[in-house]
Protein backbone atom coordinates (compact mmCIF):
# COMPACT_ATOMS: atom_id res chain seq x y z
CA UNK A 1 0.00 0.00 0.00
CA UNK A 2 2.66 2.42 1.06
CA UNK A 3 4.47 2.10 -2.39
CA UNK A 4 1.43 2.48 -4.40
CA UNK A 5 0.66 5.36 -2.18
CA UNK A 6 4.06 7.22 -3.10
CA UNK A 7 3.21 6.58 -7.04
CA UNK A 8 0.03 8.03 -7.23
CA UNK A 9 1.44 10.89 -5.40
CA UNK A 10 4.34 11.15 -7.62
CA UNK A 11 2.25 10.42 -11.25
CA UNK A 12 -0.73 12.78 -10.05
CA UNK A 13 -3.37 10.36 -8.98
CA UNK A 14 -5.48 11.55 -6.37
CA UNK A 15 -6.68 7.99 -4.78
CA UNK A 16 -4.43 4.77 -4.30
CA UNK A 17 -6.19 1.50 -2.94
CA UNK A 18 -4.66 -1.98 -3.50
CA UNK A 19 -8.06 -3.21 -2.96
CA UNK A 20 -9.71 -4.47 -6.10
CA UNK A 21 -13.25 -5.01 -4.74
CA UNK A 22 -12.90 -2.03 -3.03
CA UNK A 23 -11.95 0.36 -6.58
CA UNK A 24 -14.77 -2.15 -8.39
CA UNK A 25 -17.49 -0.92 -6.02
CA UNK A 26 -16.79 2.60 -6.07
CA UNK A 27 -19.37 3.97 -8.39
CA UNK A 28 -17.34 7.05 -9.58
CA UNK A 29 -15.43 5.22 -11.49
CA UNK A 30 -16.34 4.23 -14.93
CA UNK A 31 -13.07 2.02 -16.31
CA UNK A 32 -9.96 0.42 -15.86
CA UNK A 33 -6.36 0.00 -17.51
CA UNK A 34 -5.81 -3.59 -16.46
CA UNK A 35 -1.97 -3.19 -16.41
CA UNK A 36 -1.11 -6.35 -14.11
CA UNK A 37 0.95 -9.80 -14.98
CA UNK A 38 -0.10 -11.33 -17.68
CA UNK A 39 -1.41 -14.55 -15.56
CA UNK A 40 -3.62 -12.19 -13.20
CA UNK A 41 -5.39 -10.42 -16.32
CA UNK A 42 -8.25 -13.01 -16.57
CA UNK A 43 -9.14 -12.65 -12.82
CA UNK A 44 -9.34 -8.66 -12.44
CA UNK A 45 -10.56 -8.72 -16.06
CA UNK A 46 -13.66 -11.07 -15.46
CA UNK A 47 -14.20 -9.22 -11.64
CA UNK A 48 -14.06 -5.25 -13.72
CA UNK A 49 -16.63 -6.15 -16.12
CA UNK A 50 -18.98 -7.79 -13.97
CA UNK A 51 -18.98 -4.53 -11.55
CA UNK A 52 -19.97 -3.24 -15.54
CA UNK A 53 -16.58 -1.08 -15.50
CA UNK A 54 -15.26 -0.94 -19.39
CA UNK A 55 -11.97 -2.32 -19.52
CA UNK A 56 -8.59 -1.77 -21.53
CA UNK A 57 -5.92 -4.68 -20.56
CA UNK A 58 -2.79 -4.82 -21.63
CA UNK A 59 -0.72 -6.90 -23.63
CA UNK A 60 -0.45 -10.17 -23.66
CA UNK A 61 -4.09 -10.18 -22.98
CA UNK A 62 -4.28 -13.87 -21.96
CA UNK A 63 -2.07 -17.03 -21.06
CA UNK A 64 -4.09 -19.36 -22.95
CA UNK A 65 -7.04 -18.97 -25.71
CA UNK A 66 -9.41 -20.14 -23.52
CA UNK A 67 -9.07 -17.48 -21.11
CA UNK A 68 -9.03 -15.15 -23.83
CA UNK A 69 -12.31 -15.95 -24.95
CA UNK A 70 -13.79 -15.97 -21.38
CA UNK A 71 -12.72 -12.27 -21.28
CA UNK A 72 -13.84 -11.56 -24.44
CA UNK A 73 -17.29 -13.00 -24.01
CA UNK A 74 -17.96 -11.51 -21.16
CA UNK A 75 -16.97 -8.17 -21.85
CA UNK A 76 -19.87 -8.54 -24.61
CA UNK A 77 -22.26 -10.36 -22.38
CA UNK A 78 -22.12 -7.62 -19.88
CA UNK A 79 -22.27 -4.70 -22.12
CA UNK A 80 -19.20 -3.04 -21.55
CA UNK A 81 -16.63 -1.14 -23.57
CA UNK A 82 -13.30 -3.44 -23.92
CA UNK A 83 -10.35 -2.99 -25.74
CA UNK A 84 -6.57 -4.44 -25.58
CA UNK A 85 -3.86 -1.98 -25.12
CA UNK A 86 -2.20 -2.15 -28.78
CA UNK A 87 -0.81 1.82 -28.30
CA UNK A 88 1.58 0.66 -30.95
CA UNK A 89 -0.53 1.49 -33.69
CA UNK A 90 -0.30 5.10 -32.57
CA UNK A 91 3.22 5.16 -33.15
CA UNK A 92 4.08 7.93 -35.70
CA UNK A 93 6.36 5.38 -37.83
CA UNK A 94 3.39 2.51 -37.35
CA UNK A 95 0.43 4.87 -38.78
CA UNK A 96 2.15 5.95 -41.21
CA UNK A 97 3.47 2.96 -42.58
CA UNK A 98 0.20 0.85 -42.50
CA UNK A 99 -1.95 4.44 -44.36
CA UNK A 100 0.95 4.03 -46.96
CA UNK A 101 0.29 0.55 -47.77
CA UNK A 102 -3.19 0.66 -47.44
CA UNK A 103 -3.30 3.92 -49.73
CA UNK A 104 -2.13 0.92 -52.57
CA UNK A 105 0.72 2.61 -53.52
CA UNK A 106 3.27 -0.22 -53.22
CA UNK A 107 0.60 -2.49 -54.60
CA UNK A 108 -0.57 -5.73 -53.19
CA UNK A 109 2.07 -6.68 -50.13
CA UNK A 110 4.32 -9.85 -50.96
CA UNK A 111 7.27 -9.96 -48.47
CA UNK A 112 7.25 -8.44 -45.07
CA UNK A 113 10.57 -8.29 -43.19
CA UNK A 114 10.64 -6.78 -39.24
CA UNK A 115 14.25 -7.53 -37.52
CA UNK A 116 14.59 -5.79 -33.89
CA UNK A 117 18.16 -6.90 -32.37
CA UNK A 118 19.59 -5.51 -29.46
CA UNK A 119 21.59 -6.03 -26.01
CA UNK A 120 19.41 -4.54 -23.04
CA UNK A 121 19.32 -7.86 -21.13
CA UNK A 122 22.68 -9.79 -23.19
CA UNK A 123 24.74 -11.89 -20.69
CA UNK A 124 23.95 -13.46 -17.36
CA UNK A 125 24.75 -10.44 -14.83
CA UNK A 126 21.10 -8.65 -16.72
CA UNK A 127 18.33 -8.79 -14.99
CA UNK A 128 14.27 -8.56 -15.41
CA UNK A 129 10.88 -8.34 -13.92
CA UNK A 130 10.69 -11.88 -11.42
CA UNK A 131 7.17 -12.39 -13.34
CA UNK A 132 9.19 -11.76 -17.15
CA UNK A 133 12.33 -14.12 -15.96
CA UNK A 134 9.48 -17.68 -15.81
CA UNK A 135 7.57 -19.05 -18.21
CA UNK A 136 5.02 -20.42 -16.15
CA UNK A 137 3.92 -16.62 -15.84
CA UNK A 138 3.77 -16.03 -19.56
CA UNK A 139 7.09 -13.82 -19.13
CA UNK A 140 9.81 -13.98 -21.72
CA UNK A 141 10.82 -11.67 -24.64
CA UNK A 142 8.67 -13.37 -27.07
CA UNK A 143 5.03 -12.69 -25.19
CA UNK A 144 6.36 -8.80 -24.55
CA UNK A 145 7.42 -8.02 -28.07
CA UNK A 146 4.97 -10.74 -30.68
CA UNK A 147 1.61 -8.88 -29.94
CA UNK A 148 3.14 -5.37 -31.46
CA UNK A 149 4.61 -6.83 -34.15
CA UNK A 150 1.56 -9.53 -35.11
CA UNK A 151 -1.27 -6.25 -34.47
CA UNK A 152 1.28 -4.13 -37.24
CA UNK A 153 1.00 -6.68 -39.47
CA UNK A 154 -2.63 -7.32 -39.00
CA UNK A 155 -3.43 -3.44 -39.27
CA UNK A 156 -1.45 -2.80 -42.87
CA UNK A 157 -0.90 -6.16 -44.39
CA UNK A 158 -3.77 -8.39 -43.28
CA UNK A 159 -4.64 -11.57 -41.28
CA UNK A 160 -2.36 -14.12 -40.70
CA UNK A 161 -2.96 -17.51 -42.58
CA UNK A 162 0.39 -19.80 -41.54
CA UNK A 163 2.72 -19.48 -38.75
CA UNK A 164 5.93 -21.39 -37.78
CA UNK A 165 7.91 -20.06 -34.90
CA UNK A 166 10.90 -21.08 -32.12
CA UNK A 167 12.23 -19.35 -29.03
CA UNK A 168 15.39 -19.44 -27.16
CA UNK A 169 18.41 -17.95 -25.17
CA UNK A 170 21.35 -16.55 -27.40
CA UNK A 171 22.61 -15.56 -23.82
CA UNK A 172 22.50 -17.45 -20.42
CA UNK A 173 20.52 -16.63 -17.36
CA UNK A 174 20.08 -17.26 -14.55
CA UNK A 175 16.00 -18.26 -15.58
CA UNK A 176 13.70 -20.30 -18.13
CA UNK A 177 12.10 -17.38 -20.37
CA UNK A 178 13.43 -16.90 -24.08
CA UNK A 179 14.45 -13.65 -24.80
CA UNK A 180 14.71 -14.41 -28.43
CA UNK A 181 12.12 -15.43 -31.25
CA UNK A 182 12.19 -16.26 -35.07
CA UNK A 183 8.87 -16.21 -36.66
CA UNK A 184 7.91 -17.06 -40.93
CA UNK A 185 4.33 -16.47 -41.67
CA UNK A 186 2.28 -15.90 -45.01
CA UNK A 187 -1.27 -14.11 -44.89
CA UNK A 188 -4.90 -15.20 -46.10
CA UNK A 189 -3.88 -12.48 -49.13
CA UNK A 190 -0.33 -14.31 -49.99
CA UNK A 191 2.02 -12.59 -48.48
CA UNK A 192 5.44 -14.04 -46.70
CA UNK A 193 7.46 -13.18 -43.92
CA UNK A 194 9.65 -13.35 -41.15
CA UNK A 195 10.38 -11.24 -37.84
CA UNK A 196 12.96 -11.93 -35.70
CA UNK A 197 13.76 -9.98 -32.34
CA UNK A 198 15.90 -10.86 -29.63
CA UNK A 199 17.10 -8.59 -26.41
CA UNK A 200 19.27 -10.72 -25.62
CA UNK A 201 22.23 -10.09 -28.23
CA UNK A 202 25.56 -8.53 -27.72
CA UNK A 203 26.23 -6.10 -30.35
CA UNK A 204 25.13 -2.72 -31.81
CA UNK A 205 21.14 -2.34 -32.04
CA UNK A 206 19.65 -3.75 -35.95
CA UNK A 207 16.29 -2.46 -36.28
CA UNK A 208 14.33 -3.12 -39.90
CA UNK A 209 10.62 -3.05 -40.75
CA UNK A 210 9.87 -3.11 -44.48
CA UNK A 211 7.12 -4.54 -46.58
CA UNK A 212 7.55 -4.93 -49.92
CA UNK A 213 5.13 -4.69 -52.71
CA UNK A 214 4.17 -5.59 -56.34
CA UNK A 215 4.50 -2.25 -57.19
CA UNK A 216 7.22 -0.35 -54.86
CA UNK A 217 8.50 -1.11 -50.66
CA UNK A 218 7.99 1.01 -48.05
CA UNK A 219 10.23 0.80 -44.78
CA UNK A 220 11.16 2.74 -41.24
CA UNK A 221 14.99 3.60 -40.84
CA UNK A 222 17.03 3.08 -38.16
CA UNK A 223 15.97 7.07 -37.23
CA UNK A 224 12.23 6.49 -37.06
CA UNK A 225 11.94 8.21 -40.84
CA UNK A 226 9.67 6.28 -43.29
CA UNK A 227 10.84 5.99 -46.56
CA UNK A 228 8.49 4.95 -49.36
CA UNK A 229 9.90 3.63 -53.14
CA UNK A 230 7.10 3.67 -55.69
CA UNK A 231 8.65 1.81 -58.58
CA UNK A 232 9.99 5.10 -59.86
CA UNK A 233 11.46 6.97 -57.17
CA UNK A 234 11.80 7.56 -53.17
CA UNK A 235 10.50 9.68 -50.64
CA UNK A 236 10.18 10.46 -47.23
CA UNK A 237 6.09 9.86 -45.68
CA UNK A 238 5.92 12.54 -42.97
CA UNK A 239 3.79 11.49 -40.00
CA UNK A 240 0.25 13.07 -39.24
CA UNK A 241 1.27 15.92 -36.68
CA UNK A 242 -1.30 14.52 -34.44
CA UNK A 243 0.56 11.49 -33.72
CA UNK A 244 3.86 13.04 -33.01
CA UNK A 245 4.19 14.28 -29.23
CA UNK A 246 5.31 17.54 -28.34
CA UNK A 247 7.98 17.33 -25.49
CA UNK A 248 6.12 19.86 -23.21
CA UNK A 249 3.37 17.17 -23.36
CA UNK A 250 5.91 14.41 -21.59
CA UNK A 251 5.58 14.00 -18.21
CA UNK A 252 8.59 15.82 -16.00
CA UNK A 253 8.16 14.15 -12.50
CA UNK A 254 9.77 11.10 -11.43
CA UNK A 255 9.03 8.55 -8.87
CA UNK A 256 12.05 8.40 -7.97
CA UNK A 257 13.07 5.49 -5.79
CA UNK A 258 9.85 3.44 -6.90
CA UNK A 259 10.62 2.41 -10.15
CA UNK A 260 12.15 -0.88 -10.11
CA UNK A 261 15.64 -1.19 -11.01
CA UNK A 262 16.56 -4.22 -12.75
CA UNK A 263 18.43 -4.17 -16.03
CA UNK A 264 15.02 -4.17 -18.55
CA UNK A 265 12.56 -2.26 -16.65
CA UNK A 266 15.59 0.44 -16.20
CA UNK A 267 15.96 0.60 -20.45
CA UNK A 268 12.84 0.82 -20.87
CA UNK A 269 12.00 3.44 -18.30
CA UNK A 270 13.24 5.93 -20.52
CA UNK A 271 11.53 5.09 -23.89
CA UNK A 272 9.41 8.49 -23.55
CA UNK A 273 8.57 7.76 -27.61
CA UNK A 274 5.77 5.34 -25.95
CA UNK A 275 3.81 8.38 -23.87
CA UNK A 276 2.25 10.10 -26.85
CA UNK A 277 1.16 7.01 -28.41
CA UNK A 278 -0.51 5.46 -25.03
CA UNK A 279 -2.10 9.09 -24.43
CA UNK A 280 -3.97 8.49 -27.66
CA UNK A 281 -5.03 5.42 -27.20
CA UNK A 282 -6.46 6.21 -24.27
CA UNK A 283 -8.79 9.07 -26.03
CA UNK A 284 -9.49 6.74 -28.52
CA UNK A 285 -10.86 4.26 -25.64
CA UNK A 286 -12.71 7.35 -23.77
CA UNK A 287 -14.06 8.66 -26.83
CA UNK A 288 -15.47 5.02 -27.31
CA UNK A 289 -17.47 4.77 -23.84
CA UNK A 290 -18.59 8.73 -24.61
CA UNK A 291 -19.75 7.02 -27.90
CA UNK A 292 -18.04 9.71 -29.75
CA UNK A 293 -17.50 8.97 -33.41
CA UNK A 294 -14.12 8.56 -34.66
CA UNK A 295 -13.02 8.14 -38.39
CA UNK A 296 -9.00 8.87 -38.13
CA UNK A 297 -6.89 6.46 -38.37
CA UNK A 298 -6.58 4.28 -36.54
CA UNK A 299 -8.70 2.32 -35.12
CA UNK A 300 -9.53 1.47 -31.74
Amino acid sequence: PERTSQRAIASDVPQASTDLDRVLADASIDAVVVATPPETHVDVVLAAVAAGKHVLCEKPFATTLTDAIRMRDAARSNGVVHAVGHEFRWQPHMAATAQTIRSGVIGDPTLVTHVRINGIIAGPQASAPGWFQKKENFGGWPNAEIQHVVDEIRMSVGEFATVTAMEGQVTKHDWDAPETFLVQFTTVDGAMGTIQSSIGAYGPMVNLQRVTGTAGSVWTAMDGTVMVHDGTSERIVEPRADLVGDPSDMPTRRADGIASSNTLSAALSGATRFIRPTQLLHEAFRDRILGRERTEWPPL
